[in-house]
């Protein structure tokens, strides 16, 4: 039988701490589609979390729930392939709400998986000073 795909709360971010958190200790990486910001978790084995931060710049109310929408549903789809133990915060650029699905979808994946690599590089070089 195929995974079911779900969003439930404890893959979401949802208080302004958690946001807080991200913005201030995360890695940011961005597309023609997308901005991300990506932070570790404190437990690297919990699964990836999301959260969005749209602007005004995207639109009026109904561009941007819409968007949100795409976001999360590019990320529940893509959760599977995403590294685990980070939480990512979308903001999405004000044409992405003309990007096609599956480049979204794409993007959510790659950005993810850049992020993750730029914690790995800066956690090695923590280390590394550390060390020393």
């Amino acid at each position: 039988m195929a995974q079911r795909l779900r969003y439930p709360a404890a893959v979401r971010l949802r208080r302004k701490r958690e946001y807080e958190r991200v913005f201030r200790e995360g890695v940011r990486v961005r597309d023609r589609w997308l901005k991300m910001v990506v932070a570790a978790r404190e437990d690297p084995t919990l699964p990836s979390r999301l959260g969005t931060a749209v602007s005004r710049k995207v639109g009026h109310a109904v561009r941007r729930n819409r968007t949100r929408r795409r976001l999360r549903e590019a990320f529940r789809l893509e959760r599977p392939a995403l590294p685990p133990g980070l939480d990512l915060v979308c903001i999405p650029l004000p044409e992405t709400e003309r990007a096609p699905w599956e480049a979204l979808r794409e993007s959510v994946r790659n950005l993810a998986r850049l992020g993750a690599a730029r914690l790995a590089r800066r956690a090695a070089r923590a280390r590394a000073e550390s060390g020393s």
